[in-house]
């Protein structure tokens, strides 16, 4: 577990959030942006008719562990607009 937690530490300094976030503008307007907001689109509609069909009393865990996929791909996306419209602002000025 120790090493884990290392190997985690080491992979968060291997860039600053201000280098991320660089990339994560010059990610916005590529093919490969698109691809991932497709994949992510694919990935949101199989969590929906994975919820339609999962009864929220007989599988609580079911339910919730799907609502946090239809959370965690819509994570990246939320934080790239962010930025893009932060950039956006700061450009106008």
């Amino acid at each position: 577990m120790k090493n884990e937690k290392i190997k985690e530490e080491i992979l968060f300094d291997i860039m600053s959030e201000e280098q991320m976030n660089t990339l994560f503008l010059e990610l916005a307007d590529t093919q490969l942006w698109q691809a991932i907001l497709r994949y992510n689109r694919i990935k949101d509609a199989q969590a929906i008719n994975s919820l339609a069909s999962l009864d929220p009393f007989k599988d609580p865990t079911a339910v919730a562990r799907t609502q946090g996929i239809r959370i965690g791909t819509y994570g990246i996306e939320t934080e790239v607009n962010r930025l893009k419209e932060e950039s956006n602002k700061k450009e106008s000025k």
